[in-house]
């Protein structure tokens, strides 16, 4: 081993220490007596009930995890500076909120105060592979992610409890402008969490946790519980030897097919086909250093009757293979 590899390596790890040493002191949260408003909205009731009761079995979060949870900070950091250099202070930054009645705690990040009013804002980092998915409220209301789906939800809660009709959602990413969405409040999502709360208070008041939602990959796989609430059979699950390439290959595939997807995006927009032609479709010019030129081809191809056609179809099966960030 070189010299400077051996250096390297030593950075490297005195780095990665660093945020083991964060996932081994960060300490399990004893939220016995309430509900965390960010966690409400999950999908299965029987995780929140384990928040509460089994909290000290929660799965300690991995140094890897403890990075992506620095960036996220950081991040919503930067969206208060910018909101800020815009002429908008964040006040009340972490304020406590509790509601006895549903057992529900959480703190706010802040409120925005405008020409006399105010709005209760909530600040989030989404992982930049979904960034195009959520433009919009009913984007993040719709989304297929849970973690992103009951983004709503928790400031839904705080404008109930600090009984304003409508706040701010912030979204923000790296390398892009932070998203300012506005929420007015929805009695209909509040009730649903608030109906949340009460299945899961009478669950810890009688000791019975409530009954396992059917797997999801999604839900379990990423669930702290898991080790308590056993979800699958792992034994009936796949084995694959896995060696620290795979891992850096893995995503590196997922970055560059979110890459292709923007390209196919802005081909379709910009050159198009013949029956749905973009801007540039057939075109022949300059705009400052790019050229853009156009010429016919001929493509052979075979007009064959669909009598013909279905007369030779068949079925067949195939393994289809994805690969998905779950967290």
């Amino acid at each position: 081993m070189t010299e400077v590899k051996k250096i390297a390596e030593q950075i490297e790890a005195s780095v990665r220490a660093i945020f083991e040493h964060e996932a081994e002191t960060q300490g399990l949260s004893d939220h016995s007596q309430w509900n965390w408003a960010s966690e409400l909205g999950h999908p299965c009731d029987r995780f929140l009930y384990y928040a509460r009761v089994n909290w000290k079995e929660r799965k300690p979060k991995s140094s890897e995890l403890m990075a992506r949870l620095r960036e996220g900070r950081e991040q919503e950091d930067k969206a208060i500076r910018v909101l800020e250099e815009a002429g908008y202070r964040m006040k009340l930054e972490q304020l406590p909120l509790q509601w006895e009645k549903f057992k529900i705690r959480g703190r706010i990040d802040g409120v925005i105060f405008n020409n006399g009013s105010q709005f209760p804002t909530e600040i989030k980092s989404i992982n930049p592979w979904y960034w195009d998915q959520v433009k919009t409220l009913e984007d993040i209301k719709r989304h297929s992610k849970f973690w992103i789906k009951k983004i709503p939800g928790q400031l839904n809660l705080y404008l109930l409890m600090k009984e304003e009709p409508a706040g701010m959602l912030v979204l923000c990413t790296f390398g892009k402008i932070p998203r300012i969405i506005p929420m007015e409040l929805d009695y209909e999502l509040g009730e649903s969490y608030l109906l949340q709360a009460e299945r899961v208070n009478q669950a810890v008041e009688k000791g019975i946790p409530p009954e396992k939602i059917p797997y999801s990959t999604d839900v379990c796989s990423l669930c702290d519980f898991e080790h308590v609430c056993k979800p699958v059979d792992l034994s009936k699950t796949d084995s694959v030897d896995i060696v620290p390439d795979d891992v850096l290959k893995l995503r590196r595939l997922l970055e560059l097919d979110q890459y292709y997807r923007e390209y196919t995006k802005l081909k379709q927009e910009l050159i198009g086909s013949k029956q749905k032609p973009g801007k540039f479709y057939g075109k022949n010019t300059i705009i400052e250093d790019i050229e853009i030129t156009s010429r016919e081809i001929e493509q052979t191809y075979y007009d064959v009757p669909k009598d013909i056609k279905a007369k030779y179809k068949k079925t067949r099966k195939i393994t289809r293979t994805e690969i998905n960030i779950i967290g």
